[in-house]
């Protein structure tokens, strides 16, 4: 337990002294007595010889112009100590190329806390977005319909296959149900999964259940189908904002309208010069 408080203390320590020569401010290193210490305008820090000269002989910290900083390995290495510190699940070499942050999810039978990868699909991204008055551009049941969508979409194995099957030689290479797809290899839940996937894209329409497929399914980028489908700059994102409220509705999924303006209401017909009475209380 001990070892481990102190392997801790030790990443903590590094992160730190990471960050800080990360930033703009520019720090000096003086060694006296064997103590190592690194110097700003402002502030001193104490560093122990032992992790400087690791940093050093790793080439994490480089000096440039009397000054010391982090090198682009540094800043890989940086994000894997981040990610033991944080103790996330997984290899951190993997984590390094991840932007991991804690959401909300949709589980079996309720929301559950998770931590996602904003890199992992497109839709996290957009989720993201803001509009001109600062409230998200995707609602909460517009991202959860577009992912599980996607969920559908992974669950009926459906999904490109860019390595090599090799499953094809164990079956002699004269199958024809081999690889991804493969009738003959399909189980019940990827056969059932595509069923309901042609049902969701046979209720949203043909107009709108191609971006569906590009962005939620295939994890393509929003310029990437703009050129594809040969569409104006930035429409790719609205038309796609009306595809996942329909298929929140089709989900089942609460549906958010902003009063008075995502579903206006006729409230009486009137002539030009009507008045409406004032009833006093």
């Amino acid at each position: 337990m001990k070892q481990a408080t102190m392997k801790r203390d030790n990443y903590e320590f590094r992160v730190k002294l990471l960050k800080i020569l990360c930033s703009k401010t520019k720090y000096t290193m003086s060694c006296k007595e064997g103590k190592i210490a690194l110097k700003s305008p402002t502030k001193t820090m104490q560093v122990p010889s032992q992790i400087w000269n690791d940093l050093i002989n790793n080439q994490f910290i480089s000096k440039h112009n009397e000054s010391y900083r982090v090198t682009s390995d540094g800043k890989r290495y940086l994000k894997r100590l981040m990610c033991q510190v944080d103790e996330f699940d997984g290899d951190q070499f993997q984590s390094q190329h991840q932007d991991l942050k804690p959401a909300t999810e949709l589980g079996f039978n309720a929301m559950i806390r998770a931590k996602v990868n904003l890199n992992e699909s497109p839709l996290m991204r957009i989720k993201q977005l803001r509009t001109k008055t600062g409230e998200a551009f995707l609602s909460n049941s517009e991202f959860q319909a577009g992912e599980r969508l996607r969920k559908e979409f992974e669950l009926s194995q459906m999904t490109p296959q860019i390595t090599m099957n090799w499953d094809r030689l164990g079956n002699g290479g004269g199958s024809k149900n081999y690889g991804a797809g493969g009738k003959a290899e399909l189980g019940d839940n990827a056969i059932a999964a595509r069923q309901r996937l042609n049902k969701t894209f046979a209720v949203v329409g043909p107009e709108l259940s191609g971006v569906l497929q590009d962005i939620c399914c295939y994890l393509k980028g929003l310029g990437e189908v703009e050129r594809e489908r040969v569409w104006p700059q930035r429409s790719a994102k609205l038309i796609l904002k009306i595809a996942l409220g329909v298929l929140a509705r089709y989900y089942g999924f609460e549906v958010e309208y902003m009063p008075n303006k995502g579903n206006p209401t006729m409230r009486h017909w009137g002539v030009e010069d009507y008045r409406p009475k004032v009833i006093p209380r």
